[in-house]
């Protein structure tokens, strides 16, 4: 095992399964402290982790008890949020816990179930369902190393050319959005000065 460097984790020290370098242990503590270094009870149906009003300052958990859940299956949850509070920052903490949660509040899916409804899921849910998989292969419970495996395998990748003459820097969706935004002035300026309109006709798949 190896020791851990973490001022913030050492605090926590009576549940080393959490730290960065550790595997998960066998059961959820009561209490314990966040990286910004507040005290939180674990069964509380909500996690403040910031003293002020952040991004991800609070991450409401209420719904990991609608009974949906199995005892076994809101412990892993559990696990994984715990792990990403103590270790990281509170945005991703919240990230994760609410891209995660139309994946799992129904209970767990089967890695077939998990397939199926993978095309139907936002970029950002794909990645916090792959983080939160990944994180319990990275605590020991491998039995989730296939849903990893898909997950991080099947991850919607957006190609950003910066020498692209029309999009730059700009994705796919951003570059759409810009000519949406910019149609639409042109369009209301048009109609202001009973013009015809000039409509930019580009897209991303020019």
């Amino acid at each position: 095992m190896r020791k851990n460097k973490d001022a913030t984790i050492k605090i926590n020290k009576s549940f080393p399964f959490f730290d960065e370098d550790n595997t998960a242990g066998n059961e959820i503590p009561e209490y314990i402290i966040v990286k910004s270094g507040l005290k939180v009870r674990v069964s509380d149906a909500e996690w403040v982790l910031l003293q002020n009003k952040g991004k991800g300052n609070l991450i409401k958990l209420a719904w990991l008890r609608s009974g949906e859940l199995s005892n076994k299956e809101i412990e892993l949850a559990l696990l994984v949020f715990i792990h990403y509070v103590i270790n990281k920052s509170a945005s991703t903490a919240c990230t994760v816990a609410i891209g995660v949660r139309p994946v799992i509040q129904s209970g767990f899916p089967s890695i077939e179930d998990l397939m199926i409804a993978w095309s139907s899921l936002g970029l950002s849910k794909k990645k916090a369902t792959n983080q939160f998989f990944g994180t319990l292969v990275r605590l020991g419970y491998r039995e989730f190393a296939k849903f990893h495996q898909f997950t991080s395998s099947n991850l919607d990748s957006e190609m950003i050319d910066p020498l692209n003459p029309f999009k730059g820097r700009l994705s796919e969706l951003e570059f759409d959005s810009v000519i949406q935004n910019l149609n639409q002035e042109i369009a209301r300026e048009a109609l202001k000065k009973s013009l015809p309109s000039v409509i930019i006709r580009l897209s991303s798949t020019a």
